[in-house]
Order: C-alpha cells, then sequence, then structure tokens
C-alpha cells in the first residue's frame, strides 16, 4: 500500500523530470521502474544505445515481476506491456461458474525499439535488437532482429533488411550527441550506403 501512494507522488516527479532535464530522467527512470517491480536488467544505459522510457507508457502494476527488459531498449509513448489477460473470465465462468484469467511473461531482450502506442500481450518474447511498429499488438516470440507490425503484428522482415533499404534510399538523418536534445540536432553528412553481409530475406515498407 504504502509503494503505491509514493507512486503517486513520484511518477508526477518524473514525467517534470523528463521536461526539465532529459538526460538525468533517462538515468533515474529505469531506476524508479525497477523499484516499482519490472525486471531491467543491470547497467541498462551501457552500450551506446541511447535508450529512452516514456513516462507515459504502461507497465502492468498487477504482475510488474513478469516484465523484463534488456538493456539499451527504447519504450515510445505510451505503449502497453500487458502481463495479465481477463477477456476469457466471463466465457470461464459460464462454463464452470468460476473467474479466471491468463497470466505471463513478457520478455524484451537487449536493444530493441518498442513503437507508440504498441502493446505486448502475456506470453511475449522477443530477441535482441528487435523493432515492434506504432500500434502493433504483439503476442508470441520473435528471433533477434526481427520488424513487427500489425493487429495482430506479423513478421515484415529482418532488421538488417529495413537499414539497407533506408540507407540506399538515403532517407537516414544521423545526428551528434544524445537524442535528449533532438530540438536541436546537429545533423551529420549521409554516410555511404554499406550492405549487410548476408543473405537477403527481405523486409517490406514500413
Amino acid at each position: 500500500m504504502l509503494k503505491k501512494l509514493a507512486t503517486i507522488v513520484v511518477k508526477p516527479l518524473l514525467v517534470a523530470l523528463n521536461k526539465v532535464s532529459c538526460k538525468t530522467y533517462k538515468k533515474v527512470y529505469p531506476k524508479y521502474l525497477k523499484w516499482c517491480g519490472v525486471d531491467i536488467e543491470r547497467d541498462y544505459l551501457r552500450g551506446g544505445f541511447d535508450p529512452w522510457i516514456s513516462p507515459s507508457a504502461y507497465f502492468d502494476p498487477g504482475y510488474p515481476g513478469l516484465i523484463k527488459l534488456g538493456r539499451g531498449t527504447t519504450v515510445s509513448f505510451e505503449a502497453c506491456f500487458l502481463a495479465h489477460d481477463y477477456s476469457l473470465d466471463k466465457g470461464l465462468y459460464a462454463r464452470t461458474g468460476e473467474h479466471g484469467l491468463i497470466v505471463g511473461e513478457i520478455e524484451v531482450g537487449r536493444n530493441c525499439f518498442i513503437g507508440a502506442r504498441a502493446m505486448l500481450l502475456p506470453g511475449t518474447r522477443l530477441g535482441d535488437g528487435c523493432i515492434v511498429g506504432a500500434n502493433a499488438v504483439v503476442k508470441g516470440s520473435y528471433e533477434a532482429g526481427s520488424v513487427l507490425a500489425g493487429n495482430p503484428a506479423r513478421l515484415l522482415g529482418t532488421v538488417e533488411a529495413m537499414v539497407d533499404r533506408h540507407m540506399a534510399k538515403g532517407d537516414v538523418s544521423f545526428w551528434r550527441g544524445s537524442n535528449c536534445d533532438y530540438l536541436d540536432l546537429v545533423l551529420a553528412e549521409p554516410k555511404p550506403f554499406v550492405a549487410a553481409s548476408r543473405n537477403d530475406d527481405g523486409c517490406k515498407e514500413i
């Protein structure tokens, strides 16, 4: 009970901190989520991937320990990590006279990107380096480097293929410094296209 009351006070302060000092917020907020029970990998900021977790992202408060977040992962605004599912309750009660729900882990690997308003459901496992598109509804296991989008989410291809395509199109802007300074980014000169050394299994436009 005391922890729930404390979150009511602390969370608004962290939202304000994100607006005042994004760099400080990025260091503090993962620690806050860990205090709330979310299983965040140690040294979350290490590795140079400049991760950020939106203060509006929702981490299931009923089962925070079932949510695992790998180092370097970015979570965009209003993304939802839902480790329980009550949708079967009415049907179960009609058949058995008892209430029930589905509970399952959500495991996100290192250096992933979770798009705005994406929803990760119980039983979701993402390997390292996955990209989840905005508004995607994800359930199931996906290999490292997968690109997912849609409702229900489907595999569109690989991150390597996606990077290759956008590098070839020349529509990528690079910056120096932290993504906290996105309003004052110094864009670098476009880099020459270098294809990844692999067998291209393709990646559809997203």
